[in-house]
């Protein structure tokens, strides 16, 4: 088998395209286009968040983290993958794909941003 049909490298730096589903399971209009978990990007901020992860906990004396800490820095690396989206609005206008607006509906849409997690997870949405 030639390696090049296991590359999620490749792929995931590309990014690849969510269709959000409601809490029922239905297909919404709105797309989210993400990055994988195997694009230098996402590898990279994984880094930075580790590295200063550890600092702290070191500068702390082994102190375990906060649950808001590891869930905002979770929140963070989801937004750092995150390239663009369409067709989401709030108030009936269009919303910016800012880093601040992604953190938001991240935040505050937990389905969301349950789904986007889950599928930059998965490998096989970035192959080929």
């Amino acid at each position: 088998m030639d390696l090049k049909k296991l590359d999620t490298v490749a792929g995931a730096n590309k990014g690849a395209e969510l269709t959000v589903l409601t809490p029922e399971g239905d297909r919404t209009d709105i797309t989210i286009r993400v990055v994988g978990m195997d694009s230098d990007i996402y590898r990279k901020a994984a880094r930075v968040k580790n590295d200063k992860r550890l600092k702290k906990l070191q500068k702390r004396g082994r102190q375990n983290m906060t649950t808001a800490e590891l869930e905002d820095e979770a929140t963070a690396l989801l937004t750092d993958c995150t390239l663009d989206w369409a067709n989401i609005e709030e108030g009936g206008k269009a919303l910016e794909c800012s880093r601040e607006n992604v953190e938001r509906i991240y935040r505050d849409f937990p389905d969301i941003r349950r789904q986007v997690d889950e599928f930059i997870a998965e490998p096989a949405y970035f192959l080929g």
